[in-house]
């Protein structure tokens, strides 16, 4: 004996929502609210946003960036490269755009055997400073390089 469905179906769910008498009013409502939460969502990513950037200047502020720019060189000089690597990348996640952390990320990678990223990065530093000549040249070294 095959068994009834229980619960509301399709058309029982459209009649709650738009019957005769409230059904255009309750569209707008439903368009309005959809906008609203829209809204609210932007404004809350805004919100974030600024946070963040708060947060990152405030994390910025409590860190010895020259101390911890000189340690990871020191790793690097000790061959310590995955040490070096993880300071690095503390120190461009709050510059992204320091070009020393990133050349150094590169010879570091490549010392860890990651040429292809290393060439990724050091095209990246092209992209913002292109006439950086250290750049160029350990670019074209790893370009040349069998």
């Amino acid at each position: 004996m095959p068994r009834k469905a229980i619960g509301l179906g399709m058309k029982d769910l459209l009649k709650m929502t738009f019957d005769e008498e409230s059904g255009p009013n309750q569209k707008k409502e439903g368009k309005t609210k959809k906008k609203k939460v829209k809204q609210d969502y932007k404004e809350l990513l805004k919100k974030i946003k600024n946070l963040e950037e708060k947060l990152r200047n405030k994390e910025k502020s409590l860190i010895d960036k020259k101390k911890l720019y000189k340690d990871a060189i020191s790793k690097v000089k000790n061959n310590e490269f995955y040490e070096s690597l993880k300071l690095f990348n503390v120190l461009i996640y709050f510059e992204p755009e320091n070009i020393k952390c990133l050349n150094n990320t590169a010879v570091v990678l490549y010392n860890l055997g990651l040429k292809n990223e290393s060439v990724k990065i050091l095209k990246r530093i092209l992209e913002l400073e292109p006439y950086n000549k250290i750049v160029k040249d350990n670019l074209e070294v790893l370009l040349n390089e069998e």
